[in-house]
């Protein structure tokens, strides 16, 4: 699990809910926390936050029952570095600059 990620989360719906006890395995549909305008103020939450977009198929029983199922949808939304391939060696050694 993230914890980067799912700590905001279990920290915003603490304040939105006032459930102190909230964790990133909290079943949130157990708990109640999650009725329709909840699921908006997170997903705007996670959206600005994150800078990434959750689109309808994000949103799903699965992605949303815990916080950390939401935090593994928002880690697969955010953008991954690419690492570059490291040009050959020159013949005297050093590393040729890339043009």
């Amino acid at each position: 699990m993230n914890h980067s990620i799912s700590e905001p989360i279990v920290q915003f719906l603490r304040r939105q809910t006032g459930i102190e006890s909230l964790d990133a395995e909290s079943d949130l549909f157990d708990l109640g926390v999650l009725e329709s305008l909840m699921v908006i103020d997170l997903a705007c939450f996670v959206e600005t936050r994150f800078r990434v977009s959750l689109g309808v198929r994000d949103l799903t029983p699965e992605n949303l029952r815990t916080i950390a199922a939401l935090a593994g949808t928002v880690a697969r939304r955010l953008p991954s570095l690419v690492a570059l391939p490291t040009p050959p060696p020159s013949s005297s050694g050093t590393v040729n600059p890339v043009a």
